[in-house]
């Protein structure tokens, strides 16, 4: 799910879902919003209750008309919960208009993930970097590491 920003500047938060039986209560709040074409503001932080978050940011463009380049995208690394009616109805909000863009090459361009949700040199690794428009740019192993928990 694309939650995009659109006013100074374009920008993009990714998160992905899996369903399960149980709503996700931040996510029905921005269901309902959406539902009744409504407007509000909406903390993304709490769809998963974290303080922080593992993600991966870019420079990219959006994936609907216009396709606006200079889009900043940041997608969360956890997957989160979400009802199977859920799921549903916001397949039905966004109908065709889900990612109209083909996959697009890095271009050289840099993706950068921060791990535990730090922001400095200590928690983030560089991927994609490599110049390469092969579209697997990346050796970089996103699965979780519960060793440490």
């Amino acid at each position: 799910m694309h939650f995009v920003h659109e006013q100074d500047h374009h920008a993009v938060f990714g998160v992905l879902f899996k369903g399960v039986t149980k709503d996700n209560e931040e996510l029905e709040k921005i269901l309902q919003l959406a539902e009744h074409k409504g407007h509000g503001k909406v903390n993304l932080m709490k769809l998963s209750g974290a303080k922080k978050v593992d993600r991966c940011a870019y420079q990219g463009s959006l994936t609907t008309k216009p396709f606006t380049e200079e889009t900043h995208w940041v997608v969360s690394m956890k997957t989160e919960e979400a009802s199977w009616d859920q799921i549903r109805r916001y397949k039905e909000l966004v109908g065709r208009k889900a990612n109209a863009r083909k996959l697009q090459d890095l271009h050289g361009r840099p993706v950068v993930c921060y791990r535990d949700g730090s922001d400095n040199n200590n928690g983030y690794v560089s991927v994609g970097d490599s110049g390469s428009d092969s579209g697997n740019d990346s050796d970089y192993d996103y699965s979780s590491d519960d060793s440490d928990s």
